[in-house]
Order: C-alpha cells, then sequence, then structure tokens
C-alpha cells in the first residue's frame, strides 16, 4: 500500500554527492522531509523523495555544500504529464487499474496443502458445496464456517485452517493417524492355505496344526483346525471351538507364460518439435490461429501458466503452451538371444506388480520354445510367502 501510495503521489531519484551528505541527510529529516531507500550509488548516496520534499532540499544544499542530481522521475504525476495530449492512452491505463482492482476481488486460485489420504477433487467438490470455488467474491466467504463444516464432514481431517491471500483461498490441513483396526477374534474359524506351496514355516497360536514343515498343500487346503482338544488317553475328551491363528510361510511356485516376437516396432523421437499457444479465461479455452502441425507421428503435451500480478495475486487468465515432440516408429529384429533378455525383464516387471510385496524371492527357472514370429517362454518364479488365510466355521458345521 505505501508503494502504491508513492506511485500515484509521485517520487523522484535523486543523487547527493559531497563531503557532508550524512548532515544533508540529518537536515532534511530534521524538517520533516519523507526520504527513503538510501544506499550507496556509483559517485553518492541514492535516495528517494517526494517532488514536494525535492523542492525543499535547495537551502541544505547550500548549507552543506553537496550537489543534487535526478536520476529518474518515477509515478502517476510524471507519467501523465508525458502522455497528456494521449487522452486514450490514459483512458486505458485508467480501465487497466479499475480491472485489475475489480479482478482483485475474487478468489482465481484454491491450494491445498497438507493432504495425502484424501484427494483435491474430494476437497474442492466440497468447497464448493460451502461456497468457496474460484470466481466467488472474497469478502463474502465464511472461512470460519468452511473450517467447521470441513472438520465435521470428513473424519479424516483433525486440523483445518483456511484464509484467503491476495487473490488465492489456501486451506492447510493435517489428517489424522489411522486407528489400527481390531481383528475381531469373536468367531471360530480354521486357517486354510491361500495357494499351493510347500511349508517351509509354521507359527501356530492357538488352534491344532493338521500340517507340518515341508508338507506339499493345495489351495483350500486345512492347514490349522479351530479346535482344541483335551483329555487324559482313556477318559473322555473334551472338544473346544476357537479361533485359530497361525503365521504359515510356504515355497510358492508362480507360474508365468507368455510370447515374445521377434519383430517389433520402437518408437524414436528426431528431435523436432513445435509449440502451440492458446488462452483460458476460466474454463473458456481460445485457440490462437495457427497452422497445423507438420508432422505425421507425435506426442502433445500441455503446460499450463496462469497470469498474475505477483504470488498472492493471480488472474483468471492462463497461456497454455501444447509441446509437440515427433518421433518415428522403426521397425526391428531380436535374435534369440535379445528375446531371451527381454523375457527376463518382463519376469522382473510381472513379479514387482502381480506378487506381493512381502514375498521374498527365491529363484526363477525359463523353458523357450521357438514358434513361428518368435518364442514361447515359460517361466516359474519361486517365492517365499504367507499362505494362511482365516475360514469361519459355520454354526451348521459344529
Amino acid at each position: 500500500m505505501l508503494w502504491l501510495w508513492n506511485y500515484f503521489r509521485g517520487y523522484v531519484v535523486i543523487e547527493v554527492t559531497g563531503f557532508s551528505v550524512e548532515r544533508f541527510v540529518n537536515l532534511a529529516v530534521h524538517h520533516g522531509i519523507y526520504i527513503w531507500d538510501v544506499k550507496f550509488g556509483k559517485k553518492g548516496v541514492v535516495m528517494k523523495v517526494s517532488p514536494k520534499g525535492f523542492k525543499m532540499l535547495r537551502p541544505f544544499c547550500r548549507k552543506t555544500k553537496c550537489k543534487v542530481r535526478i536520476l529518474q522521475k518515477r509515478g502517476y504525476p510524471f507519467i501523465a504529464f508525458k502522455y497528456r495530449k494521449r487522452k486514450l492512452l490514459a483512458g486505458g491505463f485508467i480501465f487497466l487499474v479499475i480491472s485489475l482492482y475489480l479482478l482483485s476481488s475474487f478468489v482465481w486460485r484454491i491450494e491445498i496443502i497438507g493432504n495425502d489420504k484424501l484427494t483435491n477433487t474430494q476437497i474442492l467438490t466440497s468447497l464448493k458445496s460451502m461456497g468457496l470455488d474460484t470466481g466467488r467474491v472474497k469478502y463474502l466467504i465464511d472461512t470460519k464456517k468452511i473450517k467447521k463444516t470441513l472438520q465435521l464432514k470428513f473424519n479424516e481431517i483433525s486440523w483445518v485452517d483456511v484464509h484467503i491471500k491476495g487473490t488465492r483461498a489456501i486451506v492447510n490441513l493435517s489428517e489424522s493417524i489411522e486407528k489400527k483396526e481390531v481383528e475381531d477374534k469373536s468367531y471360530p474359524c480354521d486357517i486354510i492355505a491361500a495357494k499351493d506351496g510347500v511349508i517351509t514355516n509354521m507359527v501356530t497360536v492357538s488352534g491344532t496344526s493338521v500340517r507340518k514343515q515341508k508338507d506339499i498343500v493345495r489351495k483350500g487346503d486345512i492347514l490349522v483346525k479351530g479346535e482344541i482338544t483335551a483329555g487324559i488317553e482313556g477318559e473322555s475328551v473334551v472338544r473346544e471351538i476357537v479361533h485359530a491363528e497361525a503365521e504359515v510361510r510356504a515355497r510358492v511356485f508362480n507360474e508365468m507364460s507368455f510370447f515374445v516376437p521377434f519383430k517389433y516396432t520402437e518408437k524414436r523421437y528426431t528431435g523436432d518439435t513445435e509449440k502451440k499457444y492458446g488462452l483460458k479465461i476460466l474454463e473458456k479455452k481460445f485457440n490462437l490461429p495457427m497452422p497445423g502441425t507438420k508432422f505425421k507421428n507425435y506426442e502433445k503435451s500441455i503446460s499450463m501458466n496462469q497470469l498474475k500480478i505477483n504470488e498472492d495475486y493471480p488472474l483468471p487468465f492462463f497461456i497454455y503452451t501444447e509441446h509437440i515432440k515427433e518421433f518415428r516408429e522403426i521397425e526391428l529384429t531380436r535374435n534369440i538371444e535379445q528375446a531371451k533378455e527381454y523375457a527376463d525383464k518382463i519376469i522382473t516387471g510381472r513379479v514387482v506388480r502381480e506378487l506381493d510385496i512381502d514375498a521374498d524371492f527365491v529363484d526363477k527357472t525359463f523353458e523357450y520354445a521357438q514358434e513361428p514370429g518368435g518364442i514361447r517362454v515359460n517361466a516359474v518364479v519361486v517365492t517365499i510367502e504367507r499362505i494362511d488365510q482365516k475360514q469361519r466355521i459355520e454354526a451348521n458345521s459344529l
């Protein structure tokens, strides 16, 4: 605001030289002349002063024998005097200032900080229903009410702050730590095998083990029965149905089969690029009149740049750029060894994507069969992983 006031009032940038510059400044300040941005220049001391204050400096120059030189004249009065005969330009400038002032009364960007579990879309949709959206008058937004409503709507939010800064609405939040789910152990159950495998390790907490280490099991086989028997040989045996618990790890053989062709197409970029520009106002796009791309095969990506007065005052105007990169599709051929290497990469990718993150990789074996146009790959990936899975014991089976 101080900068704006000085701009509309006008000011001059002066350079003071001599042996008593410090005394010159003290005299000016003592007589109520406002001087700011005082710093050393190439020859003397550079400072800023209002036009009225500049006229009052003459007697202090004589007293201190300092010389004052005007470096620049800045501000609206000097611009208005320079272009006093160009009324259309002056009118355009006034219109621009008024437009910027009016645009600064709206919210043009919403920033969300601190969300991890909740997505931006979820929060923005809720904010819109609460009256906070781009294009809303910022003075009519009740930030206190929005804070309370957000916390009531989302259990994931433990703390939230909403405030308006310039034309930005900033939503700063902290998410609550997830409570560890308490497992329901009130029902009776067995432990069954979730996959085929060979048991390598078995720890039973409750229930009766019916399998042991090195046993081969199939998917669905009972590993631990949800019952406990007690009694002395020759006497009556007590049977109690319980919630079985165990950790069973097994060697699992994961079979994979796929075809690797000898001929394939590879995308190679030529290095030639094009750029196309457009304007976006709010949600409306305006493409600049430009010829179509000369490339036959290309990839397109878009970057968006929001215009702003400064960081706190973004405007509802976006310059978007289409980046177009040319590429060529080249037909290539693999030999058998290259096909095998590529098969190994495919297996590694599938292991990462498809197998359990807690599984320990042990070994992998391949079998190759050459077919017309490529090779058929049959692979077995060996892992050690947990295979225990709980299965409820129904009342009618007791």
